[in-house]
């Protein structure tokens, strides 16, 4: 015996477009998160959290911990009894680099 034809498909796409392919609805009402993809929901919920809207951090707690932040990297890279350094100048004269060449 002849084997059958498995599949077709013919006249698929004609009733698909006799509607219109819409793109699926992002969400039910403005505002509202249901009908969302998942993983997109839960990290807006992370980005939410440190964000400077409503329910994130306020702008004064903000700047006092990046304070705090950049004090405590100075206290751990500062060397004991080590003035701080100073940028060379340079030579009067300007110097060029790779020595003089005669």
């Amino acid at each position: 015996m002849a084997k059958r034809k498995n599949h077709t498909a013919k006249n698929q796409t004609r009733k698909q477009h006799r509607n219109g392919i819409k793109k699926p609805k992002k969400g039910t009402q403005p505002g509202s998160h249901k009908g969302l993809d998942q993983n997109y929901r839960r990290n807006l919920k992370f980005a939410k959290r440190w964000n400077d809207v409503k329910g994130g951090r306020p702008k004064e707690l903000r700047d006092k911990q990046q304070k705090a932040l950049v004090e405590a990297f100075k206290k751990a890279t500062a060397v004991k009894g080590a003035a701080p350094k100073q940028a060379a100048k340079p030579a009067a004269g300007g110097a060029k680099k790779g020595g003089a060449k005669k």
